[in-house]
């Protein structure tokens, strides 16, 4: 299994995730998207190469996408629509998460140096 590297970045979205989701859902419902994010690294770490890892236009080559919903079925807790994407890279060692952003965000925009 590869290793997982999570940059600072990622960590700020994914406490900021946090925070939204204990805002609008109460502490069980953050709990709960935690564990689906943690879920969704794992996945990473064993199958970096998922058959739902998309890249996408207009961002580096190396750059990979995985959208939440596809692992809540692994979570403990299920969430109806989760709506991030995990933005990582794989050097074949290492999963390094660069961003979990909002699926409705402008994602180019948002990478800035992180790419």
């Amino acid at each position: 299994m590869r290793r997982l590297r999570v940059t600072g970045p990622a960590t700020r979205d994914v406490d900021a995730i946090l925070e939204d989701s204990e805002n609008r859902f109460g502490v069980p419902g953050a709990d709960a998207y935690r564990a689906l994010l943690t879920t969704a690294f794992l996945d990473l770490r064993i199958n970096p190469a998922r058959p739902t890892v998309k890249g996408r236009p207009g961002t580096p080559a190396t750059l990979r996408f995985y959208h939440l919903r596809h692992s809540r079925s692994r979570a403990p807790e299920r969430i109806g629509r989760p709506r991030h994407l995990i933005l990582f890279r794989d050097d074949g060692e290492t999963v390094e998460i660069l961003r979990v952003l909002h699926d409705a965000m402008d994602i180019v925009s948002r990478l800035g140096d992180d790419a």
